[in-house]
């Protein structure tokens, strides 16, 4: 059984260009995802995403909450599937698996009779 990555796994050290976040483990050689100081407001700061792609700018504070967010959501979407992959792509509709879509539909008038 595989467990879920919690925060406490996170460590943040200094990068040249500001900060990078790092998970302890296999992986906590390679940063997960970088905080860098915006190029034109020095107070604040962005995401660089793992495509190279930047957030909008905040404060230092709000930018390393962001990360965390984002690399705890990566990693353990990415253990869920691990851990699904012996799992069926389907399951069965029962009045105690109703979802989230269902409960939106519900809510807009279109949901179907079952």
């Amino acid at each position: 059984m595989t467990t879920v990555v919690g925060r406490d796994r996170l460590s943040w050290r200094k990068s040249p260009d500001g900060l990078a976040l790092h998970c302890e483990g296999p992986r906590g050689r390679s940063p997960l995802l970088h905080v860098v100081p915006d190029v034109e407001q020095l107070s604040l700061w962005r995401i660089r995403y793992p495509d190279g792609s930047l957030s909008d700018a905040t404060n230092l504070t709000w930018a390393e909450d962001g990360a965390i967010a984002l690399a705890l959501g990566l990693l353990n979407r990415k253990r869920a599937q691990e851990r699904a992959l012996g799992a069926s792509p389907v399951r069965p509709k029962t009045r105690l698996s109703v979802g989230v879509a269902d409960c939106a539909n519900a809510r807009v008038g279109r949901n179907e009779p079952t």
